[in-house]
């Protein structure tokens, strides 16, 4: 009888041996665990991948009876001439060929190293997530399905076998090399020196912890982060937060869009298809995955439906939740662990004053209002507030500036944006709030760029967009400000991207065209089984 599979927050002992020559290092992987060999499992399968998108680097599968000593520890794979760098350790138990526990370190491979991973039974079987639980709880621990952020007693980052007091030689973070997602936990680790070690953020948005738990801000850019060890010797790491393609969801071009575009660097285009059309998306990155909260359907309307892919593709649309009501064209964005839907249209009623969240992506809430009725209206998180900037009102175009700690209660500044404005593309870049493009009032496409240090005092960048544009994608990806299709009184499948707000350069266009088109900057993930 098949068992499902669980994937499991591993507790690893790395041990440093000696160096392999300049170039290469080896590595060697021991398991432990209370599950029985043979009767629980009867074979291990271990890879070794430097990008979890593609193949692994190296693999091994072998045998597990009765005499194979799994308590003690067991050897179950030697990998030699390896690159030096970082690579994903994936060591899977199976029985009959069906997955029993699963799970996956980051390690950081600068010698050569022995792993020891242990591996508890109480995981055996276990769903990650599993009914009830949070979109994002995909590890499981002593038999409980947890985030993969979560340090539950476990050091998920790397140990470097280096005891507390004594010098190891050059001191090192040890950090993803690749980039990585905006809205996620990633665990950083330490070698040489003189441990113990505190972590420290240097510069950038987002946020780490004495212990080394890094959470990545709601825009892509760096973050450099700092250790330092018991003698104060310090080192620092640059991480990149971000994707490594840039998405663009649904739309609408004259009829609502069922496209997925992608691309990595705006030279080329490809595109995979929606399980359903999505029109007015918004969208947002979040716990490793791209999220779409309601949006248009052909032939329905507005809708309630949150659905949530790790890789973008056709066939890995999941139903994630339901908003507590249809909408389409609202702001979102995530702000302080919680994605927060602000405003927005339901068919019926044009402008809504509500404001939803959700801690999981799954179960959501209404918690609180806008203080007026709202559409088109562009919300940003920044320097520790939510930013409500312009949007449709009953009346028109505005130029208000809404403000609020956690979407529940909102502050009207008394500063207003230099315009009245509906429908821009709004970003955070290079420390500032950027409101670009967007309707006046009364309705006329604009193409002016705006940035603010503060959110509230706003100042012209002096250099205008290309073209007049409104209802466009903007994300930041790979250094740069991207606006994504959008409307210049046809729709646009036009692409522009800027290294300081100000120069803009055309890129290629999309596949097709779209306006209130979801933009985004995504790495894919492996699907959770």
């Amino acid at each position: 009888m098949s068992r499902a599979i669980g994937y499991l927050l591993v507790f690893a002992v790395l041990t440093f041996g000696s160096a392999c020559g300049d170039e290469n290092v080896e590595i060697f992987v021991d398991v432990q665990t209370d599950l029985v060999p043979g009767t629980d499992f009867d074979q291990v399968s271990t890879e070794l991948l430097s990008d979890e998108a593609r193949p692994p680097e190296r693999s091994s599968r072998i045998s597990a009876g009765p005499a194979d000593d799994f308590v003690a520890g067991h050897r179950v794979a030697e990998f030699a001439d390896l690159a030096k760098g970082t690579y994903t350790l994936r060591v899977t138990l199976t029985l009959a060929d069906a997955p029993v526990v699963s799970e996956r370190l980051l390690i950081q491979l600068v010698s050569d190293r022995a792993v020891t991973v242990e591996i508890d039974g109480a995981c055996a079987g276990v769903v990650c997530p599993g009914p009830g639980d949070p979109a994002g709880a995909t590890e499981c621990v002593a038999g409980a399905c947890v985030a993969a952020s979560l340090d539950a007693g476990a050091d998920t980052g790397v140990d470097a076998g280096t005891d507390t007091g004594v010098d190891a030689g050059e001191l090192m973070i040890l950090a993803p090399t690749s980039p990585i997602n905006v809205n996620v936990s990633a665990r950083l680790g330490a070698t040489g020196g003189v441990a113990p070690y505190s972590f420290s953020l240097v510069s950038g948005e987002g946020a780490v912890d004495a212990e080394g738990v890094l959470m990545t801000p709601n825009y892509g850019g760096e973050m450099r982060v700092r250790v330092t060890d018991s003698v104060d010797g310090t080192a620092e790491v640059t991480v990149s937060v971000g994707g490594t393609g840039l998405f663009a969801v649904g739309g609408y071009y004259g009829m609502v869009s069922d496209l997925v575009r992608e691309t990595t660097d705006g030279s080329a285009w490809t595109s995979h298809m929606l399980p359903l059309t999505r029109g007015e998306v918004v969208s947002v990155v979040f716990e490793d995955a791209l999220y779409i909260l309601g949006g248009y359907e052909s032939g329905t309307g507005n809708v309630d439906a949150v659905i949530r892919s790790q890789d973008g593709t056709a066939d890995s649309w999941r139903a994630a939740g339901l908003l507590p009501a249809p909408r389409g064209w609202g702001g979102a964005v995530v702000h302080d662990g919680r994605i927060i839907y602000a405003g927005g249209r339901d068919g019926d009623v044009r402008e809504n004053t509500d404001v939803f969240a959700s801690a999981d992506g799954a179960t959501w809430a209404k918690i609180g209002d806008l203080p007026e009725p709202s559409t088109w209206g562009g919300l940003a998180t920044f320097q520790g507030k939510l930013f409500y900037l312009g949007g449709k009102r009953v009346d028109g175009a505005s130029d208000a500036i809404w403000t609020s700690t956690d979407g529940s209660s909102w502050t009207v500044e008394t500063e207003t944006l230099p315009g009245r404005r509906a429908g821009g593309s709004i970003v955070v870049f290079q420390g500032r709030l950027w409101y670009i493009g967007g309707l006046d009032e009364p309705p006329a496409g604009r193409k002016q760029v705006w940035s603010s240090a503060d959110g509230l005092v706003w100042t012209d960048a002096g250099f205008d967009f290309p073209v007049t544009t409104y209802n466009a994608g903007a994300t930041v990806h790979d250094g740069r400000i991207w606006i994504v299709g959008g409307n210049s009184g046809t729709y646009s499948a036009s692409v522009y991207s800027s290294a300081d707000g100000l120069l803009w350069t055309q890129a290629e266009d999309m596949p097709q065209a779209a306006d209130r088109v979801g933009a985004l900057s995504f790495t894919p993930t492996p699907a959770t089984p």
